[in-house]
């Protein structure tokens, strides 16, 4: 089963550039990814203008995009533009960068900042609901 999400790069001038993300969206996968690996403008902007993706790793040539590994139409799978946070369609996880920090935010759209806590506490979690 797949835990959809979404990756945000808010640009500091009213606009917010969305990709949709298909695998592992949770905070110890995609999370977890994005805080240690695209942590800056450059590298979450490489991300986004990607496209949309089955999964991400560690590196984009890693990454499975829609477009370049599985030749889907780029129309179908480029970045959204939104003008407020609030029109980012939600999945079950949605992640936002600022140029210096990531937040995410459930189904309910409480934002938190992301943390090494956070992620630490959704691997127990998972740890837990599987036994």
């Amino acid at each position: 089963m797949s835990t959809r999400c979404t990756v945000s790069l808010y640009d500091g001038s009213g606009k917010y550039h969305s990709v949709y993300g298909h695998w592992d969206g949770y905070l110890s996968g995609v999370g977890r990814i994005l805080l240690e690996y695209y942590n800056t403008l450059e590298s979450v902007t490489e991300l986004i203008k990607m496209g949309s993706f089955s999964s991400i790793r560690p590196t984009l040539n890693d990454c499975v995009f829609y477009t370049r590994d599985r030749f889907e139409n780029y129309e179908l799978n480029k970045p959204s533009l939104y003008y407020s946070i609030f029109d980012i369609p939600v999945q079950e996880y949605n992640y936002l960068y600022t140029g210096t920090h990531w937040f995410y935010y459930d189904e309910d759209r409480y934002i938190r900042t992301l943390t090494d806590k956070r992620i630490e506490e959704d691997i127990k979690k998972r740890h837990q609901d599987v036994k």
